[in-house]
């Protein structure tokens, strides 16, 4: 059996190193024209749009791994199947599950090393990018309206800003907290603000105390506050970090901090939960491309990745939909993030013990 299992992965590696390959530069096609426009039209030199690049690469492969991992299982498996060569593993007394067991394993490993580089290298490295890129578009007069974002202020305070617009420089549901040597954070949390040159004046708000245990003894609230923050528009906008820049774990904390002090977190739960969800899909979906790539259709060497595309589209319409709703409260974050994997799981399973059965 490990000679099949040896053979099998051959036959997928060579495809899913090819996959990652074409749908990273198809991915990247957005971001190129954004380099290009940033070289010519912002004079942002060469070198820093090659960096940029760089940097964006890691983000790009967490996506580009799971369409790959289903792009190699069709494609190796359906050539397989076209030359008769399932058929003879079956006759030979090997059954289904069995053939598809190292195809599985092979989406899962995919899956984990598709989790060590989004938690472990695409934060950091996407971050440096988009910072480069926000450094370029501020020299504009008016950059785009931000939306959940984070950002580091002088003297261990962290701010988190549900909606920011830096045209007229105010924003919504601020969140600030202050890292002060002790062991909870003092919190400080308003419904409005807004910028004037380093100073930030809070609306509608309460500042939150905790105990050493971290549970709140005393909330005072205030309808105007000015806070000296040391930070202007410029180094807000340059230092912001998004959740697509922060480690799961990072958000994790983000989240139990918010959550303290009354704060809705049902999008940055969404956000959570996304990283998981992507992060697996490859296993979910080398698991559903198994069974789908000996179906009796035709199709030949393009069979693949034209199957691949139909149902990459599918997976991300109802991962869309999912999430939606999630944000809405229809669906818990959770399970609405996790929904195409929960389908395409059950539709997976079906189809393999289908094919099983009836040969």
């Amino acid at each position: 059996m490990k000679i099949l299992d040896i053979y099998l992965l051959r036959e997928v590696s060579s495809p899913f190193l090819f996959g990652v390959l074409g749908f990273s530069l198809i991915l990247s096609a957005s971001l190129l024209f954004n380099l290009v426009d940033l070289f010519i039209n912002r004079g942002v030199s060469l070198l820093n749009v090659i960096k940029i690049l760089f940097y964006e690469l890691p983000g790009v492969l967490t996506i580009s791994f799971p369409i790959s991992a289903l792009f190699a299982t069709l494609l190796g498996l359906n050539r397989l199947a076209r030359e008769g060569e399932i058929t003879a593993l079956r006759i030979g007394g090997i059954r289904l599950t069995r053939i598809f067991l190292p195809i599985v394993i092979f989406g899962i490993i995919v899956s984990i090393g598709n989790f060590g580089i989004s938690e472990f290298i695409a934060p950091w490295s996407v971050h440096q990018g988009e910072s480069l890129i926000r450094e370029a578009i501020f020299k504009d007069p008016l950059p785009l309206i931000q939306s959940n974002v984070f950002f580091k202020a002088p003297d261990n305070k962290y701010v988190y800003l549900s909606r920011y617009d830096p045209s007229t420089r105010m924003g919504n549901d601020i969140l600030l907290y202050s890292l002060t040597g002790s062991s909870s954070p003092q919190v400080i949390s308003a419904k409005r603000v807004k910028v004037e040159d380093k100073v930030w004046i809070l609306e509608d708000g309460a500042i939150h105390y905790y105990d050493n245990e971290g549970i709140i003894s005393l909330q005072s609230r205030f309808k105007k506050l000015s806070l000296n923050l040391n930070v202007d528009v410029g180094s807000f906008y340059k230092g912001q970090k998004t959740t697509e820049e922060m480690s799961a774990r990072e958000l994790k904390e983000r989240i139990n901090t918010f959550k303290k002090s009354g704060i809705d977190t049902r999008n940055l739960e969404v956000d959570y939960h996304l990283k998981f969800s992507m992060v697996f899909a490859a296993a979910i979906l080398s698991l559903l491309g198994a069974p789908i790539s000996i179906l009796p259709v035709r199709g030949g060497k393009y069979y693949g990745l034209s199957t691949s595309l139909i149902i990459v589209f599918i997976y991300y319409i109802i991962l869309a939909l999912g999430r939606a709703l999630a944000r809405n409260g229809i669906f818990s974050p959770i399970f609405g993030v996790w929904l195409p994997n929960i389908i395409g799981f059950t539709v997976g399973v079906f189809l393999m013990f289908y094919k099983e059965k009836r040969g």
